[in-house]
């Protein structure tokens, strides 16, 4: 993970986006109904990832 410098490697990035996909795959077999709710915060997750691999490419450390 990134240690705290603000500077994440890509490896970092694609661990944390590979983790969010899993867990989107688990939830999608949500019984419960409660998948919506929470595909909607991963989603915002996922822009937040985004958003950090964005400024890291134009940031080098």
């Amino acid at each position: 993970m990134p240690d705290g410098s603000g500077h994440g490697s890509r490896e970092d990035y694609r661990r944390l986006r590979r983790a969010v996909l899993d867990l989107e795959h688990v939830i999608s077999a949500d019984s419960h109904g409660y998948h919506r709710e929470i595909a909607r915060h991963l989603e915002e997750i996922h822009q937040e990832i985004t958003a950090l691999e964005n400024h890291a490419a134009r940031n080098p450390p």
